[in-house]
């Protein structure tokens, strides 16, 4: 009994992190949407939200969000992923070929291709290039629930 006591203490909490990174990657198939959107509209120079239409809340996500000024968009998951107050995820948009490496610029015809950097709570400038750009919405999501790349 005391085995399976020790085992069971372990392997349930590690299974409910399990659970809600599957939970989370539903946030990010949904939010390549608005991903497209911003790509489109940045190399066109429109407003990066124009023509996105986001998407009904889930059971998994509350909402997806473009940031106007700078294409930025901000995943808000139910608490059934994580608690409110550190449940966002963001994904940050840049040009790889460094013309924009600080960030788009609203209405300007951006030149290259897009390259999204992901943010999770505690990924900082330490694991960035010295001019990416960092997010203007505050990364909540504990990094145990977030993927690799968004990890500090």
């Amino acid at each position: 009994m005391a085995i399976v006591a020790v085992i069971s203490a372990f392997a349930v909490p590690a299974y409910q992190d399990y659970l809600a990174r599957s939970r989370v990657s539903e946030g990010l198939v949904l939010a390549s949407m608005a991903q497209l959107a911003v790509t489109e509209n940045a190399s066109n120079g429109t407003a990066f939200e124009a023509g996105y239409e986001p998407p009904a809340s889930t059971r998994n996500v509350e909402s997806i969000e473009i940031d106007p000024a700078s294409g930025q968009i901000a995943i808000a998951y139910q608490a059934r992923v994580a608690s409110p107050g550190s449940n966002v995820l963001v994904l940050v948009p840049s040009t790889a070929d460094g013309a924009s490496r600080g960030g788009l610029q609203v209405g300007v015809r951006q030149e290259g291709v897009l390259v999204w950097e992901c943010f999770a709570a505690g990924k900082d400038r330490s694991q960035l290039d010295d001019d990416a750009p960092l997010p203007r919405v505050q990364p909540t999501l504990p990094g145990k629930l977030a993927p690799a790349e968004c990890r500090g």
